[in-house]
């Protein structure tokens, strides 16, 4: 202790001879047991935990002094005692601030007099007077400093040993227990791994919020203190008291809000100088010295403070901060608030809900749920709002820019250079939104006056919304009465929910005393704590309205129960995140349903969000408040004098610093901030333990009879009942489980039965005794005009009781009975095509039919005819058109009705002609539904068997309906192998060394050679994993694991798109998200996101389809694109990741198109555009205009005058037409598919309807060859018009092709003829081309192969080698036109070629020394390889500007870019000779826009070639008003680069 005292005392060295002499001198003489410094720490010791007053204290002091020897050194007083102690404790400092939060008096303004903002003094005026007293401040902010703070929590071994244990001691299986398991930490981790590395760097949590420091509540004075915690430390100590850091006291009496940013200023230069630099500490475990840093991961406040810290609007229409402009709000008429309902967008696509309604806003819901913005996003947005600090100038506020709906300040946290990274900023407090949702239900439910949301204004907005008239006050003349609604309770029902909260009786210490909160007279509650609501919500509400409410509305309110019970676990499995989720939204759509509008304020709706920060950030109660308004309680009572609460504060806390410190090293002292356990004697004996938690136990259905059965022998209920002998009198509810039981005994006393044929014995007494009850039934009819017959049972049945048989014609004849009699019949009058299927059903019947097709097979290759059984025939489903039929024979294989029968030749038709492909069919529009002309119910599919909806049948992959798509990829994969061997075949053959032509392919679109990563992961696939382990010695340090960090990759190993872990198969029908995972599939958590935009591999169907928006989730992967991170040094397993190649071409469900299909198109098309179309040709789909092209597919000929697709006939008006590819996804569908489709997006791969006027079919003009020679026919081939039109559009009318743009293209021809060209060149090793020395300041060599040529030709992808070529033509045209060396390129082929192997800091590094010889008046052209994507950077070094021009997304920098080219220029400025600190500035130039996704490549060259003609682009940071190129002008690029290849000798 000593020595850590003089730590902190080496600058004040009196201070410590003081506290030296302290800590040695006895109490009194002879004293052995305490000197007076321990005896004052146990003292104050006492003081804080007892909580008792100062002059209590004082007294206590005194009096103890009059006990002891007259020569005691213990102060008299609680002044001296403190004063003694402030040695030990830490200093704060005074900052004095402007009374009106403008500005703080430091740095630059400490020695001014009056606000510069508003003019007003410093100081405060005397009392009924405007004087001044001088050196009075009129407001004060009291900074304790962080950094001091943190290097004396190092002082301790035991606390420096527990701030490393979230890297040494936590545990790692997948599920989130802490937050370092968080994808949030992790994030972290990754983006800064130096940081990273070390584990004693501290994670930093803040929090903020007003407290009273009064006693009266009449008092509205509002002081703010700002808490640190630090997250390094387990969860046992983490949110502790002890560990609780005050690091600012903003004074009152009027709370900082929107101003707060002013107050944060000393402590976010602290928080940068300790991400930046790092400050010198102590490591008393490790005994060495380490520079410490932190990080700031969130705060933690509740709603108002949230808007106060964060910046954006928490009042209005946008209050969401999550939904940002995306709100769906609503302002009552009546009740005058704004609401926040329209949760059914949170639904999966196709949820019933979306649909519905009556039961909601009579809207259906079309619209998807909003996007989170990144920090990014938000920062650019609050960019241009400009803020006046001070409650003067509210009036001088101004707020421009794109965020001004949403955010009324730029945070001060956004000044933090991570800050924008972080993928959550602030946190919603869990605490506040649960006590409110408690409230409103409470409130609502005993109609709680100030708390209710139900009343005369909520039934009129509510009628008004399209709630039910019947629920509509009615006004009398003295009264106003109000129809009860589902939500209502009776006097009666609200006394019965009281008496159960009233009669409660819980533990000590798990509540309030309910008998103190509930009124029994009033019927109300009173003085509810948050804890206590929090209580009710997740344990008691469920228990309290079990008896009372519809049973829809008490589902509802306890699904929400539920929801916050499970939410709150204290150990979080991401695999069930989404499924609460799912939860969530569903039981905020059934509060909908049953609450009135004005139920839905902000509160409610913050409840969606709840699950994605879990997910995000880790467990709940490390990020709510409770133990943050625990801690200002004890604030709170600090206070003694209440003219200055906030002094009394601050020197309270220092004090209670210093008995913490002392506690650490003195024996017997116990610390403050760590409660002592309940059940612990003062020697540390366990008392006794409490009542262990119940543990859920899952059992099978035979344990499950059998407690049921012993139950029902068990009670007296049904004890009558088993003395009857009479087990079909059990009562209904009994179980038929234990009935089944009973009739099996009673059958095995009778007869000997196999105890394997139950089902079947079973079965055969149901069937018997329906067709019993069923010819009782029809006696009785036969005889109701004689009642005396039927009065005694049939002769044949004499033995039947008569009581029985009484009671038995007695329900027969009933009303109710003979109308559900009467129902039936009528239902069954309606079925046209009755099948004769009774009970066995579609699903037997198409069992049966796959076994008698399996041994058909299995006979005919028994008999050596191998060669009649079509590949894959004993695995292809029975078409329901087939089931349909048979379902409808006789047992001669005959049809008894003659609609049935025509119906059946009808289905063969259609057969017939869709086998010969002139019918198309797929999707609902299949055989069975052309043959009946009948449109689907939108609840069952026809001939599928029960419980089969629309969308699982036609949208869900089956073998049937995707054979087709199966066959092409087959196809695919045939031509993938051939060209793979003819590589292969290339590789053999010997080349020169100097040249890779594998290497500049690898770095095209397709190819994906962006890789990023770590050092520690190398290249090795789950199979080689496997094989090393086996094949390698045992190494004595490896441990066996669950998972495993990993690289996911996606299209090909280059292309690492996240960071994540790997997960052991638990066995081998595992499923992920509904996909099971098989041999080719691996479970994966996704921790890190490297490319947001990635399509997932295996998409969470109706969820989740980019990386981006995966972060926390488990996933199926493709297991050979997951790289295994290796923990050692980086190891290669002999897999090399350049040579591998992976074709990933997708899931089942998604359409694969072959090379066969793309020839049969193009090969069927017309050779004149007027003439009449065969079979399908490729067109443009519009909506409204022909302007407005929302899709691009193929047309269709129409087969008759009759045809129809998906029940619409397409007459004179319309055609049928296939939708490949979406353009415009929110555009309705003109003719939608009823039931299923309404919007375009949807409606990929299905055959529509579509207005013949809105359909324009494309002619390619020859731009893609494949395999036609270069002759003049070979154009028409392809659909070119006879006018050398390159890309003519057509519009439809009546299967002919009108033409709509005759433009010729000059470039055609010069396309042709290099088309041909590369055409009749051999595929072989790469042609090398010398580029001169000028061009790049060294000679490079670039290998060019034949597919870079088939790629420019046929536009398809852009490589290095393209890029690095025309950039020497660009310079050989300046030096022709005498064009001064403005412009210098950077070599994309020495940042991109696989033979580099360049992450992130390599790349950096690369940059600068590649910049060093540029001229600084110079602009540097940077093309840029994404991976999957080319960008252009433009770098001007005299400024230190980079502008950023992206074909795809102008207005997003890519983080990565930033984190490379920032680093870059960095490294720039250092090595000159004069190095300078700028800024970097990054400028979006608003460029024209790819309209697909292949031309990026061609974008880049044309942006290079248009900067060079026009230099102001840039600084207009717009292509002159261009929003696209033309055919042309991209033709025009491609023949400059062309021609340049020809200049060559190839």
């Amino acid at each position: 202790m000593i020595e850590a005292a003089y730590n902190d005392c080496t600058t004040n060295p009196d201070k410590f001879e003081k506290l030296l002499k302290y800590a040695e001198k006895p109490l009194y003489p002879g004293c052995t047991k305490y000197t007076k410094l321990s005896a004052l720490v146990n003292f104050f010791n006492f003081k804080a935990g007892s909580q008792i007053s100062n002059l209590w204290f004082s007294n206590l002091l005194k009096m103890f002094g009059d006990m002891l020897p007259i020569s005691n050194e213990l102060p008299s007083s609680m002044y001296e005692a403190g004063k003694t102690l402030a040695a030990l404790g830490m200093e704060y400092e005074k900052i004095h601030a402007c009374p009106f939060d403008c500005v703080l008096y430091r740095k630059e303004l400490k020695d001014e007099t009056s606000c510069p903002t508003c003019q007003t003094s410093r100081w405060k005026l005397k009392k009924n007077s405007t004087e001044v007293r001088t050196g009075v401040p009129a407001k004060v902010l009291w900074y304790f400093s962080p950094i001091p703070r943190f290097r004396k929590m190092y002082n301790s071994i035991e606390t420096a040993e527990n701030l490393t244990w979230h890297a040494n001691e936590r545990e790692s299986d997948g599920l989130l227990r802490h937050p370092a398991d968080s994808p949030s930490w992790k994030l972290v981790d990754n983006m800064w791994p130096d940081f990273a590395a070390e584990p004693r760097n501290l994670r930093l949590v803040l929090s903020a919020d007003g407290i009273n420091p009064h006693r009266s509540l009449s008092s509205r004075y509002s002081c703010w203190p700002v808490i640190l915690v630090t997250y390094n430390l387990p969860p046992w100590l983490c949110m502790k008291r002890k560990f609780m850091m005050l690091t600012l006291l903003i004074s009152g009496p009027k709370q900082p809000g929107n101003d707060i940013d002013v107050y944060l200023a000393p402590l976010i230069d602290d928080l940068k100088i300790l991400w930046e630099v790092g400050v010198e500490a102590y490591d008393a475990y490790r005994r060495e010295c380490f520079s410490l840093k932190a990080v700031l991961l969130w705060t933690i406040n509740d709603l108002p403070a949230f808007g106060n810290l964060s910046g954006c609007k928490v009042k209005g229409y946008y209050t969401c901060p999550v939904c940002g402009e995306q709100t769906c709000s609503h302002r009552l008429k009546h009740g005058k608030k704004i609401i926040y309902r329209g949760h059914r967008r949170f639904l999966s696509r196709h949820h019933p809900y979306r649909k519905q309604k009556k039961a909601f806003n009579g809207e259906q819901e079309n619209r998807e749920p909003p996007v989170p913005l990144s920090g990014e996003e938000v920062l650019r947005k609050v960019e241009g709002i400009e803020t006046v600090w001070g409650k003067k100038n509210k009036g001088q506020k101004s707020r421009d820019g794109a965020g001004a709906n949403c955010w009324k300040k730029k945070s001060i946290f956004f000044v933090l250079e991570y800050w924008k990274y972080l993928l959550v900023r602030h946190i919603l407090d869990i605490m506040h939104i649960e006590k409110n949702l408690l409230e409103a239900i409470m409130g609502t439910l005993l109609n709680i006056p100030g708390k209710t949301k139900d009343g005369i204004n909520a039934r009129l907005d509510h009628v008004a919304m399209g709630g039910p008239e019947e629920l509509a006050p009615e006004f009398g003349t003295k009264k106003t009465y109000l129809p009860p609604a589902c939500y209502t309770l009776s006097r009666e029902e609200k006394k019965r929910v009281c008496k159960t909260l009233f009669e409660l009786k819980v533990p000590e210490g798990y509540s309030s005393n309910f008998r103190s909160i509930v009124s029994m007279e009033d019927l109300k509650l009173y003085g509810l704590k948050s804890h206590d609501c929090h209580v009710l919500m997740q344990q008691l509400l469920p228990v309290a309205i079990r008896s009372v409410l519809p049973k829809e509305v008490r589902y509802a309110i306890t699904r929400l129960c539920f929801f916050f019970n499970a939410i709150c676990s204290k150990v979080i499995d991401v695999s069930k995140l989404d499924k609460l989720q799912s939860d969530i939204v569903t039981t905020l759509c059934l509060l909908e349903k049953y609450f009135p509008p004005s139920f839905f304020d902000i509160m409610v709706h913050l409840t969606v969000h709840l699950v994605r920060e879990v997910r995000l950030c880790g467990p709940v109660h490390y990020q709510w408040m409770y133990q943050f308004e625990r801690f200002m309680k004890v604030l709170k009572g600090y206070v003694r004098n209440h003219n200055c609460p906030e002094g009394c504060i601050a020197e309270s806390y220092i004090v209670e610093e210093a008995v913490e410190f002392c506690a650490e090293y003195l024996s017997g002292v116990d610390p403050i901030g760590i409660p002592n356990a309940r059940n612990m004697t003062a020697d540390n004996t366990e008392i006794e333990r409490p009542l262990p938690g119940g543990n859920v136990v899952t059992i099978d259905r035979e344990e499950w009879e059998q407690a049921h059965r012993y139950v029902l022998e068990n009670t007296s209920d049904v004890q009558p009942y088993i003395e009857m002998g009479s087990p079909q009198d059990l009562p209904s509810n009994g179980g038929n489980a234990a009935f089944h039981r009973i009739q099996m005994e009673c059958v095995q006393m009778s007869f000997k039965v196999d105890p394997r044929s139950k089902k079947k014995v079973l079965s055969n007494i149901a069937t018997s005794c329906r067709t019993f009850r069923k010819a009782l039934t029809t006696y009785i009819r036969k005889h109701k005009s004689d009642p005396d017959i039927p009065a005694r049972p049939p002769p044949n049945y004499s033995f039947l009781d008569q009581n029985q048989w009484d009671a038995f014609v007695k329900h027969r004849l009933t009303e109710d009975f003979q109308k559900l009699s009467d129902e039936n019949r009528e239902r069954q009058s309606k079925n046209i095509y009755p099948c004769r299927l009774s009970r066995k059903g579609y699903a037997v019947l198409e069992q049966e039919q796959l076994n008698m097709r399996k041994k058909s097979i299995e006979g005919a290759k028994d008999e050596g005819a191998e060669e009649k059984v079509t590949k894959g025939q004993d695995t292809e489903d029975i078409d329901r058109s087939v089931l349909w039929k048979l379902a409808r024979q006789n047992k001669n294989g005959e049809y008894d009705d003659e609609g049935i029968k025509e119906k059946a030749a009808r289905i063969d038709e259609v057969t017939r002609r869709s086998r010969e492909g002139s019918l198309p069919i797929g999707g609902s529009n299949d055989i069975l539904a052309l043959a009946l002309d009948k449109r689907e119910h939108s609840g069952r599919v026809q001939a599928a068997g029960e419980f089969v909806t629309p969308t699982a049948y036609f949208h869900m992959p089956r073998r049937s309906i995707h054979s087709s798509c199966e066959e092409k990829f087959k196809t695919l994969m045939r031509a993938m192998s051939n060209k793979e061997s003819r590589v292969n075949e290339r590789e053999q053959v010997p080349h020169a060394p100097h040249h890779t032509p594998q290497s500049e392919l690898a770095s095209s679109n397709t190819m994906k050679s962006h890789n990023i990563g770590n050092p520690q992961f190398s290249p090795v696939t789950i199979e080689d994993s496997m094989r090393t382990q086996n094949d390698m010695p045992p190494d004595p340090k490896s441990k066996v694991k669950h998972s495993q960090p990993c690289r996911l990759a996606v299209g090909s190993l280059d292309n690492i798109v996240t960071m994540g872990k790997m997960f052991e198969k638990v066995g081998p029908e595992e499923v992920v998200h509904t996909v099971p995972l098989g041999d080719a599939n691996v479970r994966v958590y996704i921790d890190f996101v490297i490319k947001k935009d990635a399509i997932l591999p295996v998409p969470i169907a109706g969820e989740v389809y980019i990386v981006g928006e995966a972060t926390g989730y488990y996933v199926a992967w493709p297991k050979n694109l997951v790289l295994l991170g290796d923990e050692g040094a980086s190891k290669n397993h002999g897999v090399s990741s350049n040579t591998m190649k992976s074709y990933n071409i997708g899931s089942p469900q998604f359409k694969h198109v072959t090379v066969e299909d793309n020839m049969r198109t193009r090969n069927d098309m017309p050779t004149n555009p007027k003439s009449k179309v065969k079979k399908s040709q490729p067109c443009r789909l519009a909506v409204g205009s022909l302007d407005n092209i929302v899709a691009h597919g193929e047309v269709f000929e129409k087969v008759g005058p009759k045809e129809v697709v998906h029940t619409v006939p397409l007459g004179d008006a319309y055609v049928r037409v296939y939708i490949d590819f979406v353009i415009k996804k929110d555009a309705i569908l003109p003719v939608p598919v009823a039931g299923e489709v309404y919007i375009v997006g949807e409606a990929t791969g299905y055959y529509v309807a579509w207005p013949k006027n809105l359909v324009l079919v494309v002619d390619e003009g020859g731009l893609k060859n494949h395999g036609v020679t270069g002759n003049k026919g070979a154009s028409k081939n392809l659909g070119v018009a006879e006018n050398k039109g390159a890309a003519q559009t057509y519009r439809w009318d009546d299967n002919q092709v009108i033409s709509g743009n005759g433009d010729c293209d000059e470039y055609l021809e010069s396309l042709r003829s290099f088309n041909d060209y590369v055409g009749s060149l051999e595929y072989c090793d790469a042609y090398t081309i010398s580029i001169d020395e000028d061009v790049f300041g060294a000679k490079v060599e670039v290998p060019l192969v034949k597919e870079d040529m088939e790629y420019m030709s046929q536009m398809e992808d852009v490589s290095v080698s393209c890029i690095t070529l025309y950039i020497s033509h660009l310079c050989r045209v300046m030096k022709s036109a005498n064009i001064g060396r403005r412009f210098n390129f950077v070599n994309p082929s020495a940042i991109f070629g696989t033979s580099i192997k360049l992450v992130g800091r390599s790349k950096s590094y690369l940059l600068a020394s590649l910049l060093q010889d540029v001229e600084n008046d110079k602009l540097v052209f940077v093309p840029y390889n994404l991976g999957v994507h080319w960008i252009l950077l433009v770098i001007d070094l005299s400024s230190s500007t980079i502008h950023y021009l992206d074909s795809l997304r102008p207005d997003q920098i890519d983080p990565n870019i930033q984190v490379i080219f920032g680093t870059a220029m960095r490294i720039y400025d250092s090595s000159k000779s004069n190095p300078r600190k700028r800024s970097l500035t990054w400028m979006n130039v608003k460029c024209p826009r790819q309209p697909t996704n292949v031309e990026c490549g061609f974008y880049v060259m044309r942006y290079m070639k248009d900067l060079i003609a026009d230099e102001s682009i840039l600084s207009k940071k717009n292509f002159n008003g261009k929003t696209t190129y033309t055919k042309a002008e991209i033709d025009e690029v491609r023949v400059e680069w062309m021609n340049c290849v020809l200049e060559y000798d190839i």
